[in-house]
């Protein structure tokens, strides 16, 4: 029977994993890298889209100057929304959960149920081995997470304290997933939004993750979840403060085989894993315009902060011509849409009119 590999093996495997990755992603001629391209140079544009469109798969669509634009628009407009919410150095665990995808949570809760702590570091920095799903080649993943405040509390007066060691599980971090979910989807947003964890991502996701909806793997999702309300985790969280504050110069310390079970059975012993996941705030759009309102505040519109017309019409913008048709003919057909939405969604289908 072969035995399984150490924590200390499974970071080696997984940093070797990475340095390959990395290694055929820098050499790749099709990452598309918007900072390296200005839309009013016709030719330098032309240029880029030629080479990208050269090497990518025969069964990838190809590229054209509508689809750089569109791209465009949709960083400019995650940039304003992390910079309206507060987002810059870091972001919370809350927000994590609060603007992943529906799909992402769903996983996690369903796949994913175990998450040890590998690795500490004197920078705050810890990193968990989480299980992988059944259907996945892999065994386990890694996450790498930085706490930010963790500086603040090992340089403040006063004991170390259970409530300070939540406070720092809950606020700020960054953080990196070696998973392909994080790697093609998300890990451009993270850097867009100034929270990730290591090597930073300029390749836009133009095949995954277009529109840049989504935030955080299912991986990620149970670190956050374990972070935010794991009993076990903030004394655990409480130790490494302690345990940095006494010896600031105490080296990296890697979990051992013994330590990591007893963690594992502490966690497995708690409910939190069984409530379910209610996102108080959900950045993304919703798929059925209908669902954005509240029934009663009918000038709210929940997770958006925008006003009906801008929401029909900046649902509408990420549809092909056809998608716009036929999404307007399933609203008007509506018999409890609002009567604002109603109006917006006329007005939108007026515009589109005059553009065909």
């Amino acid at each position: 029977m072969v035995r399984p590999p150490t924590i200390a093996e499974s970071l080696k495997i997984i940093r070797d994993r990475e340095k390959r990755a990395d290694g055929i992603r820098s050499g790749a001629l099709n990452i598309l890298n918007l900072g390296n391209i200005d839309l009013r140079r016709t030719t330098q544009a032309e240029e880029v889209l030629k080479n990208i469109n050269l090497n990518s798969g025969v069964n990838t669509r190809k590229l054209d100057f509508a689809d750089l634009r569109a791209f465009k628009k949709q960083m400019q407009l995650r940039q304003q929304d992390f910079k309206r919410s507060g987002i810059g150095i870091g972001i919370s665990f809350k927000s994590v959960i609060d603007r992943s995808r529906k799909e992402d949570i769903k996983r996690f809760q369903e796949e994913i149920n175990t998450a040890i702590v590998a690795r500490k570091d004197r920078n705050g920095v810890i990193t968990f081995r989480v299980n992988a799903s059944a259907r996945s080649t892999d065994t386990h993943h890694m996450v790498s997470v930085q706490f930010l405040n963790f500086q603040a509390a090992l340089s403040g007066g006063g004991s170390i304290t259970q409530k300070l060691a939540a406070d720092v599980l809950r606020g700020p971090v960054r953080f990196d997933c070696d998973c392909g979910r994080h790697r093609y989807w998300y890990r451009y947003l993270a850097t867009l939004g100034g929270f990730a964890y290591g090597k930073p991502e300029t390749g836009y996701p133009k095949i995954r993750n277009p529109q840049l909806t989504g935030l955080a793997c299912k991986h990620v999702l149970y670190v956050a979840r374990m972070c935010m309300r794991s009993p076990s985790m903030i004394r655990d969280m409480q130790n490494y403060l302690n345990t940095y504050r006494n010896n600031p110069n105490s080296r990296a310390r890697t979990i051992g085989r013994k330590q990591a079970r007893e963690f594992a059975e502490k966690i497995d012993k708690e409910d939190w894993r069984n409530i379910k996941v209610r996102q108080s705030r959900n950045s993304q759009l919703p798929d059925r315009l209908a669902d954005a309102f509240n029934p009663n505040k009918k000038a709210s519109i929940r997770g958006t902060n925008l006003r009906p017309e801008e929401l029909v019409k900046k649902r509408v913008d990420e549809m092909s011509k056809q998608e716009q048709i036929s999404a307007i003919a399933r609203l008007l057909s509506s018999t409890d849409l609002p009567p604002d939405l109603q109006a917006a969604v006329k007005l939108i289908k007026d515009q589109i009119s005059k553009e065909n």
